[in-house]
């Protein structure tokens, strides 16, 4: 036993140097994961300590840009950037009827600071297209032919023009308080105290005109220059 006490104790002195400050600390954390996986998010350390008992400091404010909220889908990604979209109707019916199919973005709506009558609205419509996507693919595995190329290749079509027209949806959706005119010229109108002011104006404006329609005398422009090519040219 006195040998178990020893080897702790000089454990301890050994990891001493590591320990925090006391009073500048609310918890302790891993250093090393306990598990060596990037796939898999590890909230508690050994101690049952997290995000949730131990939150960040409620001073420090968190900005919602709302850039998650401009895409529609989250699909995975290849090695080469491109978009992956599978249909999963065709592999597991019962495992792809317990998709919920909702934004990811959703979940942060629960928070008040982060609510907006704006983003619930549009968590919705995102929702609705998801949905209608689900139906796609749905009725895709009802129709699949296995080996039919023709038919992948409509298929494929079909899921490209769908989505075109979903981000389209949502670019309409972001430019709804944007209006276009018919762009016709609005005649000016001008404040003047007489008819003698009136006829003083449109005397100056023809004479403006007039002036500024006439061809521009050269001329020479300095004695180095006779002014007979065009200034900047090579001759």
């Amino acid at each position: 036993m006195d040998d178990v006490k020893l080897y702790q104790t000089d454990n301890f002195e050994r990891l001493k140097p590591l320990m925090p400050k006391a009073g500048s600390t609310v918890g302790t954390t891993t250093i090393i994961p306990t598990m060596d996986t990037d796939e898999k998010l590890v909230f508690y350390d050994t101690m049952g300590e997290s995000l949730y008992t131990n939150p960040p400091d409620p001073n420090i404010p968190v900005i919602d840009h709302g850039l998650d909220e401009e895409k529609i889908w989250a699909f995975r990604k290849t090695n080469y950037n491109q978009d992956v979209i599978y249909n999963p109707y065709t592999r597991d019916f019962w495992t792809a009827q317990y998709e919920h199919n909702a934004p990811y973005w959703g979940l942060k709506l629960s928070t008040p600071a982060f609510y907006k009558d704006e983003k619930y609205s549009k968590f919705f419509l995102q929702y609705a297209l998801r949905l209608d996507f689900q139906r796609l693919k749905l009725r895709h595995a009802k129709e699949l032919i296995p080996g039919d190329q023709a038919q992948r290749d409509r298929m494929k079509a079909e899921v490209a023009d769908f989505i075109a027209k979903a981000n389209k949806r949502m670019l309409e959706e972001d430019l709804k308080e944007v209006y276009v005119t018919d762009h016709k010229p609005v005649a000016k109108k001008y404040n003047t105290l007489s008819e003698e002011e009136d006829q003083e104006y449109f005397n100056y404006v023809k004479s403006l005109e007039e002036y500024n329609s006439k061809d521009a005398d050269a001329g020479r422009v300095s004695r180095f220059e006779s002014g007979k090519y065009e200034r900047g040219s090579l001759l």
